[in-house]
């Protein structure tokens, strides 16, 4: 499973590409509230998301899953983008 990781101006998006090529989102909202949306190759927005998982200029850093809240991932700002391989 590789994981990509959008901090955004009022959110944080975790986008999950599992083994079926199918994408799942996890957007972590300003108030502390979730949204999860999953996107498979019949939604227009997926050969975008799929194009993420493939570009080599993202940074690679390896981490540790764990729930957190929007203001956790704001005081994270140093990774823009991130993925991983589990």
């Amino acid at each position: 499973m590789k994981k990509i990781t959008v901090h955004q101006y009022n959110s944080v998006s975790e986008y999950f590409l599992d083994d079926k090529k199918q994408i799942t989102e996890v957007k972590y909202l300003s108030d502390n509230r979730t949204k999860d949306y999953v996107y498979d190759e019949e939604n227009p927005v997926y050969d975008s998301l799929i194009n993420l998982f493939s570009n080599d200029d993202l940074t690679f850093e390896v981490t540790e899953s764990k729930i957190r809240t929007i203001n956790e991932y704001r005081q994270n700002k140093d990774n823009i983008y991130s993925y991983r391989y589990n």
